[in-house]
Formats: C-alpha cells, sequence, structure tokens
C-alpha cells in the first residue's frame, strides 16, 4: 500500500478456496484470483472472524462467501 507514493506497509494473504470449480479457475490460469466473485457474477458476503495486532503490524481473520 501507497500514502502520497510513499510504501507504508506490506500485505501478506493466505487464501483457501473450498470450491472445487473456482480452484479449477485459478489454477488454470483463466481467472486471476481477484476477480474470481465477479468472474462467477456474485458478490462476496463478508464475515470479519478475528483481528488483532502485534509490535509493528496487525491482522485480521476473514471469510468471504459466495452465498
Amino acid at each position: 500500500m501507497l500514502v502520497r507514493g510513499e510504501p507504508f506497509l506490506h500485505a501478506k494473504s493466505t487464501v483457501f478456496i473450498t470450491d472445487p470449480k473456482w480452484e479449477a479457475m485459478v489454477q488454470t490460469g483463466g481467472v486471476p484470483l481477484g476477480a474470481m466473485f465477479g468472474a462467477n457474477g456474485v458478490l462476496p458476503t463478508f464475515h470479519l472472524r478475528s483481528v488483532g495486532s502485534g509490535k509493528g503490524y496487525f491482522w485480521r481473520v476473514y471469510t468471504l462467501v459466495n452465498k
């Protein structure tokens, strides 16, 4: 993420795809991960599971659901 053109933070993500059809779309390179919901014509439901922080970082765990 940039603020006024300068690096402000770096993000690391771990993604789990639980639908075999959607996983195949990503694995074949047909659809970028960030475009999955749009490519399938759905809006995800966001569920925030937990949040926290440490020295110099913060984290959150959330689920995006196709429902």
